[in-house]
């Protein structure tokens, strides 16, 4: 399962600020995992409100960021 947690997203804004990415590829997360990405950070002690809208809705969490298009992989079977 891919992992991901406040500190691999908060450099988001910044990178942004500086370069936006119009179109971004992502990895999907169902709600599970985007749970456990929550649950995880609360553990770590590391939550924050970016992770939670990112836990909401990743798309809208993308377009406040700038992004005009958001594409999620999946991952493939072999």
């Amino acid at each position: 399962m891919f992992q991901i947690h406040a500190d691999h997203i908060n450099g988001i804004d910044r990178l942004q600020a500086m370069a936006p990415a119009k179109k971004v590829i992502v990895p999907y997360l169902d709600v599970v995992e985007r749970l456990l990405f929550v649950l995880s950070d609360f553990e770590r002690g590391t939550v924050c409100r970016s992770s939670l809208d990112y836990f909401e809705s990743p798309v809208a969490w993308w377009v406040r960021r700038g992004a005009e298009r958001v594409i999620f992989l999946q991952p493939g079977g072999a």
